[in-house]
C-alpha cells in the first residue's frame, strides 16, 4: 500500500512539474541575462531584509507603573509593628 501512495505522489509531481517548467523555462529566455540577474538580486534582497528582521528584536518597553505617577497617592511612612 505504501508503494502504490508513493507511486501516485510520483505521477502527480512528474504531471506538475510537466505543466510549469515549460513556461517558466520561457518566461527565463524572454528576460534575458540581465532580467534574471534583476530578479535574482531582489529576491536576495528580500531574503536578506526578512532575516534581518526576524533576527532582531525591539527594545522592550517598560510598563511598570512608576511611584509618584499622576494617579499614584503619595507615599506614606510605614512602619513594622512588632508586638
Amino acid at each position: 500500500m505504501r508503494r502504490l501512495f508513493w507511486i501516485g505522489v510520483g505521477a502527480a509531481a512528474g504531471y506538475y512539474v510537466a505543466r510549469k517548467v515549460p513556461p517558466a523555462i520561457e518566461r527565463t529566455r524572454e528576460r534575458g541575462i540581465s532580467g534574471n540577474a534583476a530578479l535574482a538580486a531582489s529576491a536576495a534582497g528580500r531574503v536578506a531584509s526578512s532575516t534581518r528582521s526576524a533576527f532582531t528584536t525591539p527594545k522592550p518597553v517598560d510598563t511598570t507603573p512608576q511611584p509618584g505617577g499622576p494617579t499614584d497617592p503619595p507615599p506614606t511612612a510605614r512602619r513594622e509593628v512588632r508586638p
